[in-house]
């Protein structure tokens, strides 16, 4: 590397005045065009079925999750979000993970089978699974 004050990136690639090449930068998107990507850092794992699902239902889920992981944030709300849950009866539940003042989300990856989690800008935190939606 010469001696000015070019530094090296993970690639290898060097950049001059703080700027990083075009083959090295990245796009991830603004707001509502940034692709959704998942967490279960919040998952709650006495809430979750999603150990008695059948190999189809457990096919549904992966197709569900890959679809979401490939859509913006505006997509995901338009197209996979079900219903807002309230923090009421049968679900109050899944609260117990969610930081305050965060709303979780229904998602249909079946018939009756429901992912819930909540949004926090691009990224959807998955709560539980369910295979039978009461």
């Amino acid at each position: 590397m010469p001696k000015d004050k070019g530094k090296r990136v993970d690639s290898g690639a060097t950049y001059e005045d703080g700027r990083i090449p075009g083959g090295v930068a990245r796009s991830e998107g603004v707001g509502e065009e940034r692709k959704m990507v998942f967490s279960f850092a919040r998952y709650d794992e006495n809430q979750c079925e999603i150990y008695n699902l059948t190999k189809p239902e457990t096919k549904q889920l992966i197709i569900k999750l890959q679809s979401i992981s490939k859509c913006t944030v505006m997509d995901f709300n338009k197209s996979y979000v079900r219903d807002q849950v309230k923090e009421v009866g049968n679900y109050a539940h899944l609260y117990k993970t969610v930081p305050e003042g965060s709303k979780v989300v229904e998602i249909q990856y079946s018939g009756s089978g429901r992912i819930f989690g909540y949004i926090s800008q691009n990224v959807f935190a998955v709560v539980a699974v369910c295979k039978k939606h009461k």
